[in-house]
């Protein structure tokens, strides 16, 4: 995106592949995670994602406007955001990307399979029919 910030045409692509990514990591986190905790602590999980989600957009959006708010450049006596302002915010941006696609890669990987014996998330499920089954 540094590369492309010289035209408009350069900013609307790097955006468009910058929010691609983050459409994809979005649509992609509620399952890595839910795959990653027991069924009973799914809704918690999910939770603790959405907070997150809403912490860190809060957070990215205040710090990117103090970052943009003291790099200024005067211009007929009003003052705009500087490019250079603009360049750290996003080398800031792709700090975060990093560090977050370094915890998404710790997440373990889901063992369900192993915890119900081969029969996947729905064994209890399977196992209450059988149980109905044998009472018959």
């Amino acid at each position: 995106m540094l590369g492309l910030m010289g035209t408009a045409w350069g900013l609307m692509v790097g955006l468009m592949i910058i929010n691609s990514g983050v459409g994809l990591a979005y649509g992609a986190m509620p399952a890595l995670i839910l795959g990653s905790v027991p069924q009973e602590e799914s809704a918690s999980a999910n939770a603790f994602n959405t907070l997150m989600r809403s912490l860190g957009t809060s957070i990215g959006a205040a710090a990117v406007g103090v970052v943009l708010a003291e790099m200024t450049t005067t211009m007929g006596g009003h003052s705009f955001a500087s490019e250079n302002g603009f360049r750290v915010a996003l080398l800031g941006g792709c700090g975060v990307a990093l560090v977050a696609a370094l915890i998404a890669a710790a997440i373990p990987a889901a063992k369900s399979a192993a915890r119900s014996g081969g029969r996947g998330r729905h064994a209890a499920v399977d196992t209450g029919a059988e149980q109905v089954d044998s009472l018959r």
